[in-house]
């Protein structure tokens, strides 16, 4: 247990010792005040209140972001903490570094699995979960996809392989659904850090089609789901409407046709 003092100094404003070892409550943070705010160019705490500071408060606090990154259900607290909005855009360099350290530590711990592609395992969930964050911060403008990516080739080096589909999957998430809304040279990264995880130079073998992390299964379900004449009363029954109009999102024949239905 951490031992927390918090009083009032002498301009009224709270000061709290032992901050530097607390970590956010994800859910019950994210109105917090400005106790968890950092500067979202070095991630640094903007300090207030009675000298001396903790010297570990004088540093930049990168490893607090990510911690809080790798939470589920945490944009808020990470937005409230960067200060931004949805109204306020702002791009973070620190958040694009994050972004990068978890994508690492992802592939670090695909490194580790006798079975990398297990469903519903603590490392694929992970996975699962950069894809949201990544998407929610690049279509909201906190983060440069380009950005990350270039970070990203930088940092990852040629050792961590198992974790590779995992990265393309993710890349390919945000990808399929922006790049008609994008310039093309924001996706040209990618072809580097493609050279970069696949130096084969014979095709590599198919995946394994009986594991449902495999898309086959997904794609047939979409495909059958969409020619169904009764999909309007699935509604009240399911969510296979909004299934759909997300998967073809970028279809406007597809999604005209869902509209009309």
């Amino acid at each position: 247990m951490v031992s927390v003092s918090v009083f009032m100094d002498i301009r009224g404003e709270e000061t709290l010792y032992g901050k530097c070892k607390l970590l956010p409550v994800i859910g019950q943070s994210a109105t917090s005040g400005n106790v968890w705010k950092l500067d979202p160019v070095t991630a640094k705490a903007p300090l207030r209140g009675l000298l001396p500071y903790n010297k570990e408060l004088l540093g930049s606090q990168a490893c607090l972001l990510k911690y809080v990154l790798e939470q589920p259900y945490s944009r808020e607290l990470v937005c409230n903490m960067l200060g931004v909005s949805k109204q306020q855009k702002q791009r973070c360099p620190v958040l694009e570094e994050q972004m990068v350290e978890l994508i690492i530590s992802a592939m670090k711990k695909s490194e580790n699995e006798l079975d990398n592609m297990e469903d519903g395992g603590p490392t694929q969930l992970l996975w699962q979960h950069l894809s949201s964050q990544l998407i929610y911060f690049v279509l909201f403008q906190y983060a440069s996809f380009p950005h990350i990516i270039m970070i990203l080739h930088k940092k990852l080096g040629t050792k961590l392989r198992k974790g590779r589909d995992h990265l393309m999957w993710v890349l390919l998430q945000f990808i399929s659904g922006s790049i008609q809304k994008n310039q093309l040279s924001d996706f040209l990264p990618v072809m580097k850090l493609y050279d970069l995880l696949y130096p084969e130079k014979e095709p590599l073998p198919l995946p394994d089609i009986t594991k449902a992390s495999t898309l086959t299964n997904h794609l047939e379900f979409l495909q059958s789901s969409l020619n169904n004449n009764n999909l309007a009363h699935t509604l009240s029954t399911d969510y296979r409407v909004p299934l759909l109009c997300n998967a073809y999102s970028t279809n406007q024949d597809c999604l005209r046709d869902l509209w009309l239905s």
